[in-house]
């Protein structure tokens, strides 16, 4: 995988002299072909990641869930190369086969994790384990995105999210505590991501910290001492430069400022690229402005052709951040996404209480331990109040649940977090009045006494209507809800046989309506839902010919749906497509999976 995230960013950055179709038909076997260089490439159609219970051969394979980040990341390079080559075919192949990172993000906790073949999310999930990852964890590979940062942050539930999450995982530099360890290569990316979410300061002061903080003049002072093939010198000389290659395989460049007042480059085109850092100083790391050949420059990446051509790039630096600078959507580095539409962003934001506007549920201490207390603090914007509302029932902040303490079932019971494992303690439904209730209990989420009394803890209480249980839980994305039109007659619908929503419900083509039967929803886990359940695989099928049901929805493949931009629904588990037999036009006809084919059979409209 090194050569495919290697050749491709030489080629961009004007190291042409070399065969490159020949390097490009390498890098494509390598990745089509089964052997020990990429072994489990046979997953990568289906189910589109590498199953935690998947088969591996003999050698050279790492944890699952940060593998099919590094496939997806050295897919993107080859695109990228191809994209230069004018190799249009295997540039679709693999930039949309680059997109499989979206099946190892959980909308539920916006953070990646293993899954296992059929589907379901491995359970016992905690951010900062290294089970199923490499030389990381999931708060470090959860960024491990590098060329749809973007799209990375939709499935996080947005820009601010984002932001929030590299506030995070970007607490400690060397490991602590599971957080980044910037001298390590799955880490050297997350600084830079601040410029794709609107906040380029962050990316400039951070970069500093890390350049004060982990490098030293000494002959152990490149980080942690292992410079990693030059990995760690090459970081600190882009971001010196004020720069970072940011995307693989091509010559895009994210900006944090530099540290010398100026430096010179001298390119393979003969060209000279030249930075000024007007101010640079240690403690001045922040770009009040800056400009390319004498115009004015506010984007957070370096100009096209920078490195190929040269040119001038001005900044002026200073001891305060200027948080307007390239701060807008389109200053952002350039993201790349391919033919799979995005699901629908999942619901994230803070929980406020009614007892007072200012006052939040908070995660105490920002901790992913198991029992740490659920309570009310100042509203501050941290990740530890970014709480997200999963389909599955369940409230979530930092990859873990909230959840009454022991099962509890009494007032008083306290509210804590807790690794999500399925149980009626870390259920929660909208109730009257802005409570939250938990089924399991029919009690209501309290705050003892109506307190305002910050780092309070939560607790159960019986429901009563009072301020102290009335919640504004975040705003819910725009519903993705109405009909799914077929591809053979604009007329028939997708459609839950006679209404029903009882497990194995035939599913079908029928005259479109504004039945409840024909009103699905677009789910941010992936799935389609119509009165309550999922559109399933019978069975689990993965052949063609697999008829399709209604049925409980249960997490598993079997429900998985990726639509594309061509009008495709990509069933994850079996690489099968949503199928109108025979392109039928008779209503009640059944729906099944087939080989996709590009047919109109295969085309649907999904509800905007």
């Amino acid at each position: 995988m090194r050569e495919s995230a290697l050749s491709a960013p030489y080629y961009a950055f004007g190291a042409t002299g070399f065969d490159a179709s020949t390097a490009l038909s390498g890098l494509v076997h390598q990745a089509s072909t089964a052997t020990d260089d990429r072994p489990g490439l046979n997953y990568l159609d289906a189910p589109g990641y590498m199953p935690h219970d998947g088969s591996y051969g003999c050698c050279n394979f790492y944890g699952p869930a940060a593998t099919t980040l590094e496939y997806a990341t050295a897919d993107f390079a080859v695109s990228a190369l191809a994209k230069a080559l004018g190799d249009s075919a295997n540039r679709t192949t693999y930039l949309d086969r680059a997109q499989n990172w979206r099946n190892v993000i959980n909308p539920a906790s916006g953070l990646v994790q293993s899954r296992n073949a059929d589907g379901t999310w491995v359970g016992g999930f905690d951010p900062t384990s290294g089970d199923d990852m490499v030389e990381g964890d999931s708060f470090i590979y959860t960024g491990m995105v590098p060329f749809d940062l973007a799209g990375l942050a939709q499935a996080k539930g947005g820009g601010t999210a984002m932001t929030h999450y590299l506030d995070t995982v970007l607490r400690s530099f060397t490991g602590d505590s599971g957080y980044a360890w910037v001298g390590n290569e799955p880490s050297i990316e997350l600084p830079w991501e601040y410029d794709y979410t609107g906040a380029p300061y962050r990316t400039q002061g951070t970069v500093r910290a890390i350049q004060d903080q982990i490098w030293r003049d000494a002959p152990d002072g490149l980080a942690d001492g292992n410079d990693d093939l030059g990995a760690m010198s090459a970081w600190y000389v882009w971001s010196a430069l004020g720069m970072f290659p940011e995307t693989p395989g091509t010559s895009d460049l994210a900006l944090g400022s530099p540290m010398f007042t100026q430096a010179v480059v001298t390119l393979p085109s003969g060209g000279t690229l030249t930075v000024n850092g007007n101010g640079a100083a240690d403690n001045a790391p922040y770009v009040q402005s800056a400009t390319w050949n004498g115009a004015g420059w506010n984007n957070a990446y370096a100009p096209a052709g920078a490195v190929t051509s040269g040119g001038t790039l001005d900044f002026t630096l200073g001891t305060s951040a200027d948080t307007s600078w390239a701060t807008a959507a389109s200053a952002a580095p350039p993201s790349y996404g391919g033919d799979p539409v995005a699901p629908p962003s999942p619901r994230t934001g803070p929980i406020t209480s009614a007892v007072s506007a200012g006052l939040c549920l908070d995660d105490a201490g920002s901790s992913t331990g198991d029992g740490s207390h659920v309570q009310i603090y100042g509203c501050d914007g941290t990740a530890a109040q970014d709480w997200t509302i999963a389909d599955d029932g369940t409230v979530r902040t930092l990859g873990k649940c909230l959840d009454a303490a022991s099962g509890g079932t009494t007032n008083g019971t306290l509210v804590q977090l807790w690794t999500c494992n399925g149980s009626g303690a870390q259920q929660w439904k909208a109730g009257a009045a802005g409570s939250l209730v938990n089924p399991q209990s029919s009690l209501c989420l309290d705050d003892p006494g109506s307190s305002a009394t910050e780092r309070t803890q939560l607790q159960l209480y019986t429901c009563n209507g009072s301020a102290a249980q009335n919640w504004t839980t975040p705003a819910a994305p725009a519903a993705r809800s109405g009909n799914v039109v077929a591809g053979v007659s604009s007329s028939l619908c997708v459609d839950d046989a006679n209404n029903a929503a009882t497990d194995g419900n035939p599913v079908q083509v029928w005259g479109c309506n504004t039945t409840d039967a024909q009103k699905w929803t677009v789910a941010a886990d992936g799935t389609l839902r119509a009165l309550g359940s999922c559109l399933d695989a019978d069975h689990s099928g993965t052949t063609n010919g697999t008829l399709m049901q209604l049925w409980t929805c249960n997490g598993t493949g079997a429900q998985q749906w990726e639509a594309t931009a061509s009008g495709q629904l990509v069933n994850r588990h079996s690489g099968l497509c949503l199928d109108d037999p025979n392109s039928s036009t008779t209503a009640g006809t059944r729906l099944q999976l087939y080989t996709c084919n590009g047919s109109s059979a295969q085309k649907w409209t999904l509800p905007s």
